[in-house]
């Protein structure tokens, strides 16, 4: 499978079975590359394409430029959609902006830009995923380009706050606050704040679990600088939720379900379990039998 994370080894195998080998880019001989690099221009089928092309690139004693290059465009020239990005397009956008950075491919990365953005701007479940790869630092995407992603993340993260969805909205807050730490201080904090509220209001709708959330409350409203709490109420906040957490402490036991199994009749296994052992020739064999050692 493709694991873009890894640069120069992207290609990991599905399962290892100990004590077996297992098939890596390493193990194709030069024969198997040269007869790789003999198909490649008529191979038609793009997930093919990709991962030929890329072996090359990465198998190749010199790296060809232009077996890259055929990586990148065949990695993206998938569509993107919610029924395939989580399959795998994803990771094919990924290792394309990874390959484009390695060889300076400026078009691709133009290329790869617009799609990702363009798809961005859409309202999708993928759009966090589609934040995350524009954000990458291989993809160099223009300040007030970063401006405006992070501010739809906020955005979209309220949206899925305001209809109760608080586990998604985190999602996107989080990110928010990852891109804003560096950037925007204000608004960064203004991110922590988003998260602890969307925790609060999480635990506040769990029964046996809310102390979870109430903790991951407390520990966003504690990453807040002392200088910023009175003026941002925090520290308020962080009273309330201590006694929630504490509340939900003693409430917990109380919440949990009883679970009652019905009886198992367990006299046949007795009375087989007494056969076992009765009517041996001396206590030692019967002892034997009872501990189920096996006797030759």
């Amino acid at each position: 499978y493709l694991s873009a994370e890894d640069i120069n080894q992207p290609f990991k195998p599905f399962l290892k079975i100990s004590n077996l080998p297992f098939l890596t880019p390493d193990s194709f001989t030069q024969d198997a590359l040269v007869f790789f690099e003999e198909i490649l221009p008529v191979v038609d089928n793009m997930w093919l394409k990709a991962r030929l092309a890329d072996l090359l690139w990465l198998c190749k004693k010199k790296g060809n430029v232009d077996h890259a290059k055929i990586a990148v465009n065949a990695y993206i020239s998938h569509s993107i959609d919610s029924g395939n990005w989580h399959i795998d397009v994803s990771d094919c956008f990924h290792r394309a902006i990874i390959l484009c950075k390695k060889i300076n491919y400026k078009d691709g990365s133009k290329e790869i830009k617009n799609k990702l953005y363009t798809s961005f701007q859409k309202d999708s479940p993928m759009c966090r995923s589609l934040a995350q790869l524009l954000l990458l630092n291989e993809l160099d995407i223009k300040s007030n380009c970063r401006v405006n992603i992070v501010n739809r993340l906020i955005t979209l993260g309220q949206k899925l706050s305001e209809s109760g969805d608080y586990l998604g909205s985190i999602d996107y807050f989080d990110l928010a606050e990852k891109e804003q730490k560096n950037e925007d201080e204000s608004e960064g904090l203004n991110c922590l704040l988003f998260i602890a509220d969307s925790n609060e209001k999480e635990g506040d709708i769990r029964s046996s679990d809310s102390k979870y959330f109430y903790e991951e409350t407390l520990k966003y409203y504690l990453k807040i600088p002392n200088k910023y709490r009175e003026e941002l109420g925090v520290q308020k906040k962080i009273i309330t939720i201590r006694d929630k957490i504490e509340i939900s402490g003693k409430n917990a036991p109380a919440q949990m379900v009883e679970l009652e199994l019905p009886p198992f009749d367990i006299s046949d296994s007795v009375k087989k379990s007494r056969e076992h052992v009765s009517g041996k020739e001396s206590l030692r064999i019967a002892l034997l039998y009872f501990s189920t050692v096996c006797i030759l």
